[in-house]
């Protein structure tokens, strides 16, 4: 061993058995090279589950921020016409809050927050972004009830714009529509 580490007799014999033992080395070396072949796949695998399961939970967030944004835009822009018509209107403008609607399909009436102690009385106009509504019919301290215009019960006199044209609508006794 002194004489090849000095003198490096045994060099050809060291290349030759090198390349005999090559595949014996390769055939040894093989398992452990598949144990960690696997252990990446499956350490990949779960990272991905995991991260998965993670962006799943934030796509969820994210779509009800995203719910929350839509409610408010649509009640800014409800809003912005609310603002739009009472600039329209001369005298006193009071906003209020549905409370509730009437559940007889026959009757077209809904309940307002405001009532005689915010300056509401009988027969006072309700207005909305487009136009008249309905009118008041029935006033407590807190609350106001309120005939739509589309009530059957409902009559009230209309201009036509164009050829000052004078007429009376009546309700029809579905929404949206006047005879």
């Amino acid at each position: 061993m002194t004489l090849d580490h000095q003198h490096r007799v045994l060099e050809p014999v060291r290349k030759v058995l090198t390349v005999a033992v090559l595949p014996l080395q390769f055939l040894v070396d093989t398992p452990v090279r598949m144990v960690n072949w696997l252990d990446l796949s499956i350490t990949t695998h779960q990272s991905l589950l995991s991260e998965n399961a993670e962006l799943r939970g934030q796509l969820l967030l994210l779509k009800s921020q995203v719910q929350k944004f839509e409610a408010l835009e649509q009640e800014n822009t409800q809003l912005r016409e609310l603002l739009q018509s009472s600039t329209r209107v001369e005298g006193k403008v009071e906003v209020v809050q549905l409370l509730s609607v009437s559940a007889d399909p026959f009757v077209h009436q809904i309940v307002l927050d405001k009532g005689s102690n915010h300056g509401v009385y009988v027969g006072q106009p309700v207005l909305d972004a487009n136009g008249i509504m309905g009118q008041v019919i029935r006033v407590t301290p807190f609350t106001s009830e309120v005939l739509l215009i589309t009530d059957t019960r409902s009559a009230i006199p209309v201009q036509d714009s164009r050829n000052n044209l004078r007429a009376i609508a009546t309700g029809s006794g579905s929404y949206g529509t006047l005879q």
